[in-house]
C-alpha cells in the first residue's frame, strides 16, 4: 500500500513541480494535460448548430462553433493551471523553500531517502504536497465544470484538443477564428 503511495504520490509531484516552472503552455500541451483528467458523469450533446465544418482526418469534422469552443477553453484552463502555479509556487515561498530546493526534497521523500531530510523538513513537504494535492482536485473539477458549461463532455473535449493539435488544417482554421 505504502509503495502504490508514494508512486501516486511522485506521479502528482512530477506533473505539478514541473508545471511550476514553465510560465505558459501551448494548446498542444493542453491537449495533453487534458488527458490527465477524469470524465464527468452527465453527458450532452456537442453545439454544432450553422457552422462551417472543417475536414478531419477521420470521419469526424469538427465545426467552427468547436474550433472557437476549444480554443476558448484552452485559454481558460491555460489561464487556471498558471493561477495554480503561481498559488504553489507562493505556497513554497511561504513555507521556507525555492522551487529548486523543494523539487531536491521532493527528489529525496519519493527516492526513498528521506531520512536525508529532518522530521521538520519532512513535516513541511508533506503539508505542501497534501495542500498541492488539493489545489490539483480543486483544478479539475472546475475544468470539468467548464466544459461541461461549453455543452461538451470531457471525452469530447480530449479529443478535439487531440484532433486539433494534430490536424494543421484544423490548427490554421482556429487561428483564423480567434
Amino acid at each position: 500500500m505504502m509503495n502504490s503511495w508514494k508512486f501516486t504520490l511522485m506521479f502528482f509531484l512530477a506533473l505539478m513541480v514541473s508545471a511550476c516552472q514553465s510560465d505558459a503552455e501551448s494548446s498542444d500541451q493542453e491537449a495533453e494535460n487534458a488527458e490527465q483528467l477524469a470524465d464527468p458523469a452527465a453527458e450532452s450533446d456537442s453545439p454544432s448548430e450553422n457552422a462551417r465544418e472543417v475536414a478531419g482526418e477521420n470521419s469526424l469534422t469538427l465545426t467552427d462553433q468547436q474550433l472557437i469552443d476549444v480554443g476558448i477553453l484552452n485559454r481558460e484552463i491555460q489561464s487556471m493551471r498558471q493561477n495554480v502555479r503561481s498559488e504553489i509556487s507562493e505556497m513554497v515561498k511561504t513555507n521556507g523553500l525555492s522551487m529548486p530546493e523543494f523539487q531536491q526534497q521532493s527528489r529525496l521523500m519519493t527516492g526513498g531517502s528521506s531520512s536525508e531530510l529532518s522530521a521538520k523538513e519532512q513535516e513541511v513537504w508533506r503539508a505542501i504536497n497534501i495542500e498541492m494535492m488539493d489545489m490539483q482536485v480543486g483544478l479539475e473539477s472546475a475544468v470539468k465544470e467548464k466544459v461541461r458549461k461549453k455543452g461538451y463532455t470531457l471525452e469530447e473535449f480530449k479529443e478535439f484538443s487531440r484532433r486539433i493539435s494534430q490536424n494543421p488544417k484544423y490548427k490554421e482554421r482556429q487561428a483564423q477564428l480567434m
